[in-house]
């Protein structure tokens, strides 16, 4: 079971918790009674536990899984993105990779598709770039209104997908329906 300490190590929130992510723009979201939902520091439910798996905040949104498809939530529970992709990354300077139609693409975040699906993979925005990769080929994409609206792509510029995959994933956690 999963609880929440403070950063003296004293149990703040006791471990009841079958799975538990980290806090994020004030809630976290963890399981109860099989379904993910939202908590506050001092764990309150927040946000009833209605999702299949829910994702940490990020830039005031989180995304959630219901009936196998991945939306967003604001943090007050009212869904600002309705459930439509099957697998997504968190909003980093305002876009988010999502996967629709076997490509990734990205969103604002008003849940509109602002650079279109065309990609094998893809990060998230840092800073001002997103890591993508076309074909075999992996290189940066400039955020939308930018004067280059195509990726810069690389061959050869790195001979496994590991480290960039890591770097993709690892740190930012990518959400996957599948």
């Amino acid at each position: 079971m999963y609880g929440y300490s403070d950063r003296k190590g004293r149990i703040v929130i006791e471990p009841k918790f079958p799975l538990a992510k980290k806090f994020s723009e004030g809630l976290a979201a963890v399981v109860m009674e099989h379904r993910w939902g939202f908590i506050d520091r001092s764990g309150k439910t927040v946000i009833p536990p209605t999702f299949d798996d829910a994702d940490e905040f990020s830039e005031g949104l989180a995304a959630v899984r219901t009936l196998g498809r991945f939306g967003f939530i604001d943090t007050s529970g009212s869904q600002k993105i309705p459930p439509t992709f099957t697998s997504t990354i968190r909003f980093h300077e305002g876009l988010c990779p999502v996967f629709i139609d076997e490509k990734w693409g990205f969103i604002d975040k008003a849940g509109k598709m602002v650079i279109a699906p065309q990609f094998e993979n893809a990060g998230p925005f840092s800073p001002g770039r997103a890591a993508v990769k076309s074909g075999s080929l992996w290189g940066f994409h400039r955020p939308p209104g930018n004067h280059d609206h195509s990726p810069t792509l690389f061959p050869g510029w790195i001979d496994s997908e590991e480290p960039i995959q890591s770097w993709i994933f690892g740190e930012y956690g990518g959400r996957s329906g599948k």
